[in-house]
This record gives C-alpha cells, structure tokens and sequence, in this order.
C-alpha cells in the first residue's frame, strides 16, 4: 500500500468530516430553539423533524425572525466564504455524487465511454462525469485553514446559544449535566 493513497484516504475522510460540520451545527441550532416548532414525543417524531433540519429552512425561519439577524450572520459568514463552498461544492460533493476524488501522483487512466447522435455530435463523454483531480498537499493546506473557520464557526454558534450557561453551575460541580432549556428561548422565539 502506497504512502500517498493511505494519504488520500485519510484526506477523504477529514474532507467529509469537516463537511458534516455545518450539517451538525445546524442541527443543533434547530433543536436547541425549537425551530421546528414542534413536541418531539418519540424516536419517530425526531427522525421526521430531523429531515426537515437544512440550510433552506432553517434560513426561511431565520429570516422570519428580526432577532435571529446576529444567528443567521453567523451562519451566512462560514456558510458563503470561498473555502466552505470548495469544500462542500467540490470536494465533499464529488465524494458523495461522484463516488471519490482523484488526486494527482494517484490516477490511473481510464477507459473512456462515447456516445454520439445520427449527426454524429457527442452527446455524452465518460469524462463529463469523472471526479475532480486535486493535489493531496493542496488540498491539506486549505483543509488547515477550513478547520480554523470551522472552530470560529462552532465557537460563534456556542457563544451566541450561549451553552454553557443552560446548565445549572452548581449541578455541573456535582456531575448532573441537565440543562435548564428554557434559557435558549430567552433569546430567541420563533413562535411568540
């Protein structure tokens, strides 16, 4: 096993992992506010609420709310910024839909498939739909700058939920990690 494809390999997953983190962190603002606007009573109930946690809806409530503008800019800030778009647009999305990246040093050439009309125009090339081809030590360095943007990121989004004041200071000393909820709703409500 080659050096460079277990570096690939490990550059996929960190490139995979640094993408859910937006995914996460939307997550935990939709519950954390109640977004959904609804009672989660069982398993089922969080699965169905859970499908509906995206960037779509959660900007849509967002903008609904005057208060939430200091929220959504937080959001818009990481989600917009050029490195989080390559990340999610090119490297995590080629993973996902495309089935992997290639990497320089790494390829292999392919076999090509071509298909044209009875006028002999190509309408469809094998290479149209082939995975980008990245350099590994490229690709590392922007991961390096994304993993600071991804902490300010999660760090802005605690700050502003303010966490770790949802728990009782004095329960915490003792072990008991029940947060008193209601404290999210002080700052924002999304059904008044």
């Amino acid at each position: 096993m080659s050096h460079q494809w277990l570096r690939a390999e490990y550059l996929k997953n960190s490139i995979l992992g640094y993408n859910s983190i937006e995914d996460y962190t939307y997550q935990i603002i939709w519950f954390a506010f109640d977004i959904h606007g609804e009672h989660i009573r069982s398993q089922e109930d969080y699965n169905r609420i859970l499908k509906l946690c995206n960037y779509r809806n959660l900007n849509k409530m967002l903008e609904k709310n005057k208060e939430a503008k200091e929220l959504k800019d937080i959001i818009d800030t990481y989600r917009f910024s050029n490195e989080i778009i390559y990340l999610r647009d090119t490297l995590a999305n080629n993973l996902k839909h495309r089935g992997n990246l290639r990497f320089y040093g790494l390829e292999r050439p392919k076999a090509g498939y071509g298909e044209k009309n009875e006028l002999g125009e190509l309408v469809f090339d094998s290479k149209w739909i082939q995975p980008v081809t990245v350099d590994i030590d490229e690709t590392i360095t922007k991961l390096a700058n994304i993993h600071k943007k991804a902490l300010k990121f999660v760090n802005d989004v605690i700050n502003y939920i303010d966490f770790f004041n949802q728990f009782d200071q004095e329960a915490l000393e003792d072990g008991d990690l029940k947060p008193t909820f209601t404290k999210f709703h002080k700052k924002l409500n999304f059904y008044k």
